[in-house]
């Protein structure tokens, strides 16, 4: 058999006139995301239509020329996290389209690979898995629960979810909903140009760029018609023709319009804007569903066992095996663990906050707080890593310095893509190539900090101060907000020079105050607190059960596992971070935060008000000095002959005196 390669880099049958027909072996390995040789392991072949195989069969359906899904051949790619991942005609359609190769160009850890080599794995990878383990889950809950009724079309909108749930993201992972938006909303420049769009977030684009897919196929979804197929409006999949396949013999499921709006909810973990607060998707015996995708009760779902899994093999090079959790996962009763404002719980009747969630047995309760322990490993180790900030915050800087002369299509800014579906799937981590050999004279400062980047000349982390809710005056700082924080060290690197009676001004604008909150899934709570568990003797009776009959489910007393608890469920802290590189200038920022974050300095400390708070200042004379020698003039004298040496070394020389 011959095969060739297609522009998403699928390996297909090749058909030439000589051959007719083409031999597809059923365990052939689809080149997707991932490099994988092709397999060849059986030897047992058959014959396909060359003209149904490689094109399927378009016809005229009113004004537009559609096609049908394509043949269930299965086709699988190689995963370097679960192995094996088979795709079917419906999730072939859906990845061949703009909107979502353009995942190829994402990275889904953004920066990381700046300090972790192999950390260059792309939101392409980790959807399909997470869609992989979507439907995994639903095929173990089939299995073990069959009295759920969970149909093939629930298995498959809920693998269609996990496969577009982060359709939306921007560039650099989540820098672009996040500090570079943030940024943004302070500048009175961008603002008052409208560079800057309403407040968004990536799961509402998402949404955005699963109709454009839809679109793409020739698709939409009508809202007067939920229980009909999805309205044709353009050239592609024929809408009576997009569903679940469940053989080559014409047997189909069609997706109609509510199957669009479940897969849409799925992807936000709640309803939609519009349907005010309700869940249109699915029923009540079946918003167990939701959780699987997008936990909004506990935080435990496939999105997160993928990335955990993918990013500790890629970054960390060992593997996290959370496999028993999608094995082991069940449905039940359970009071609900985290009342969302904004839409209704579905109550049981005369049993007020009780939902249909997934839950686990008790024995896997360590296994569990094992799951919400990796996320603030991952978190402490790879994703806030100071290295990884230093390398976003010039990402920011690069990306805030171009967004008033760098124009998209349409005329559009970066952040303003993020509302046109047409301009945003162009929009990549390929940004700052684009800004880098732009020949726009504007963006000069930029480029030059895009050089500063490939030659590894980053911006510096300088020191952090942790906050404790026992410590007061640490809860003041936190409370102050990065503006404070840095006026507050330039007064304080002022009053200090002060005190070696010479000039020195540091400049705020190389500073960089990040205030870092990590914690384990649920702020300063215990994340297993929001799990449900069964005991033995319930598990096993859940497979007899209908809906109407499952047990409830109950909280785990944290005495069972006190050993496994961690300290404390969460870490604050200050971070500062410099623009320069130049050490004086490093040491002169160091000293100027500690004397700003502690008030203790060589020499007596008056205060002076700011914001509320207490500010150190450093008087110019030293009262105890009874010898009549002025050790300041001595100091100011020496360092005018040395005058590389920072005000911070002048005042480690004088503590020594």
């Amino acid at each position: 058999m011959n095969l060739g390669n297609d522009s998403h880099g699928y390996d297909r049958p090749y058909f030439s006139a000589r051959e007719g027909t083409a031999e597809v072996s059923r365990d052939a390995f689809v080149n997707v995301g991932v490099a994988s040789p092709l397999s060849a392991a059986r030897s047992s072949t058959r014959e396909i239509s060359p003209f149904n195989a490689s094109h399927p069969r378009h016809e005229k359906n009113g004004n537009f020329t559609t096609r049908e899904l394509g043949l269930i051949t299965g086709k699988r790619t190689a995963c370097i996290t679960h192995k094996t991942i088979d795709l079917d005609p419906l999730t072939c359609a859906i990845m061949d389209t703009s909107p979502f190769q353009r995942l190829r160009n994402l990275k889904q850890l953004g920066c990381v690979q700046h300090l972790y080599k192999d950390g260059t794995h792309n939101r392409f990878q980790h959807s399909l898995g997470v869609a992989f383990l979507a439907d995994q889950t639903c095929r173990n809950l089939q299995h073990n629960q069959p009295l759920l009724n969970i149909t093939t079309k629930d298995r498959i909108c809920i693998k269609i979810a996990g496969l577009c749930h982060d359709l939306g993201h921007g560039p650099f992972s989540h820098i672009y909903d996040g500090e570079l938006q943030k940024r943004a909303r302070k500048s009175k420049a961008l603002m008052a140009a409208g560079d800057v769009p309403p407040p968004f977030c990536h799961e509402e684009a998402s949404l955005m760029m699963f109709d454009a897919i839809l679109k793409e196929l020739g698709l939409e979804m009508d809202r007067t018609k939920l229980d009909e197929p999805l309205k044709q409006i353009g050239d592609g999949i024929n809408a009576s023709g997009f569903g679940v396949k469940n053989s080559n013999r014409g047997d189909l499921t069609v997706l109609h319009s509510r199957d669009i709006i479940f897969i849409k909810e799925c992807i936000l973990g709640e309803p939609l804007e519009e349907n005010k607060g309700q869940f249109l998707g699915r029923s009540r015996d079946k918003e167990f569903l939701y959780d699987i995708v997008s936990n909004r009760h506990s935080g435990l779902d496939v999105d997160k066992l993928d990335y955990f899994m993918r990013d500790t093999q890629h970054c960390l090079a060992t593997k996290a095996d959370f496999s028993l959790l999608i094995e082991e996962v069940r449905v039940a009763r359970a009071l609900c663990t985290d009342p969302m404002p904004g839409h209704q719980c579905r109550n049981f009747p005369n049993e007020p906050n009780y939902h249909l969630m997934t839950v686990w047995p008790d024995k896997l309760v360590v296994t569990a707080m094992g799951f919400f322990k990796k996320r603030m490993e991952l978190h402490k180790n790879i994703y806030t890593h100071r290295k990884v900030k230093c390398v976003e915050h010039m990402i920011v800087d690069i990306l805030e310095m171009a967004m008033p002369y760098l124009r998209l299509e349409k005329g559009l800014s970066i952040l303003q893509a993020v509302k046109d579906p047409e301009v945003y799937v162009h929009l990549d981590d390929s940004i700052i190539e684009r800004i880098q050999f732009s020949d726009k004279v504007e963006l000069k400062p930029a480029q030059d900090l895009i050089k500063r980047l490939k030659r590894r000349d980053l911006y510096k982390f300088i020191t952090s101060k942790s906050i404790s809710n026992d410590d007061p005056d640490s809860e003041k700082y936190w409370n102050m907000d990065e503006e404070q924080i840095k006026d507050g060290m330039v007064h304080a690197a002022k009053n200090q020079a002060a005190l070696l009676e010479e000039y020195f001004e540091l400049d705020k604008d190389i500073i960089i105050v990040e205030k870092l909150k990590i914690h384990h899934g649920k702020s300063d709570k215990n994340p297993v607190d929001r799990l449900r568990f069964l005991s033995k003797a319930e598990m096993i009776d859940l497979y007899d059960l209908p809906v109407e009959q499952l047990p409830e489910a109950k909280l785990v007393d944290d005495s069972n596992y006190r050993s496994f608890l961690p300290h404390s469920f969460q870490d604050r802290m200050l971070r500062i971070f410099c623009k320069k590189n130049d050490p004086n200038i490093l040491h002169s920022v160091h000293v100027a935060f500690e004397a700003f974050i502690s008030g203790e300095a060589d020499g007596p400390i008056t205060t002076l008000p700011y914001s509320g708070q207490s500010l150190p200042v450093f008087l110019t004379q030293d009262d105890s000095d009874s010898s009549g020698s002025n050790d300041e003039e001595e100091i100011t004298a020496s360092a005018s002959k040395r005058p590389n040496i920072s005000f911070y070394e002048e005042i480690k020389k004088r503590s020594k005196r």
